[in-house]
């Protein structure tokens, strides 16, 4: 009898742990917010923008090569601009502390911010202006540059309704770059499973970190595994014990 009850608790083990533990570690899905949804970018609303405020800077200001990125925050307009540009803007999620950081390729660049009436207010060079947590919150009306996406262990990171996370906007992964049109997500793609960290996974991110390296993420689904089988064995317990004094 204690043969079959083990057989049993390894059988209803693999049963009781969600497939999306084997996806850990490969895909992150997070919320997606599009916070100038005020604005025609799709058709140039922001390219307009960005060459209206960048006449009105000085001739001082102004370096040839120049190329630049417009966002728009909380409620004012930030251009960056630098002739020192070579590759991407990297989006960089820190899984520590669930947080999108706007990574730029290099130190040398210059920030000009204007008010909602397009009115230039000061010159600032303060990187740490852009980030969002648990979430990829869009602000960008427009860019001269590509971006990337980084995530460590990522491979894939998928957009979803805040509100249904069923409804998935959209797919980007950690190796191709993508332009600031890229992000503005509107169609829904219903073929695509969201996958959410399970109670063993997110015990298991607690006790090992969430830093493993992505070769050795299958760590995380032998943690997963055994803390399933220490359940089962407390589930499992009680029986054995109860067939055990029913022989005596």
């Amino acid at each position: 009898m204690k043969n079959y009850l083990i057989l049993f608790g390894l059988l209803f083990s693999i049963f009781i742990i969600p497939s999306d533990v084997l996806a850990a570690g490969e895909d992150l899905y997070i919320p997606y917010y599009n916070l100038v949804n005020d604005y025609d970018v799709k058709n140039g609303e922001g390219e307009s923008l960005k060459n209206l405020l960048y006449s009105k800077l000085s001739t001082e200001q102004k370096q040839d090569g120049d190329k630049c990125l417009l966002y728009l925050y909380k409620e004012q307009y930030y251009l960056i601009c630098t002739s020192s540009f070579t590759d991407s803007i990297r989006f960089s999620y820190v899984s520590s502390k669930n947080t999108f950081l706007y990574i730029f390729s290099t130190p040398t660049f210059r920030i000009y911010r204007f008010d909602n009436s397009y009115n230039f207010l000061n010159e600032t060079s303060d990187t740490s202006l852009l980030m969002s947590d648990n979430s990829f919150e869009n602000v960008i009306l427009y860019s001269d540059l590509l971006f990337s996406f980084y995530a460590n262990g990522i491979k894939n990171i998928y957009f979803y309704d805040i509100n249904d996370f069923s409804k998935i906007y959209g797919q980007f992964n950690t190796i191709d770059n993508y332009s600031y049109n890229d992000l503005y997500l509107t169609e829904f793609c219903e073929d695509i499973v969201v996958f959410q960290d399970n109670d063993f996974h997110s015990i298991s991110k607690l006790i090992l970190g969430d830093n493993i390296p992505e070769e050795f993420s299958f760590v995380y689904t032998i943690s997963d595994y055994l803390l399933c089988l220490i359940l089962v064995g407390i589930i499992i317990s009680p029986v054995a014990i109860i067939i055990k004094v029913m022989r005596w």
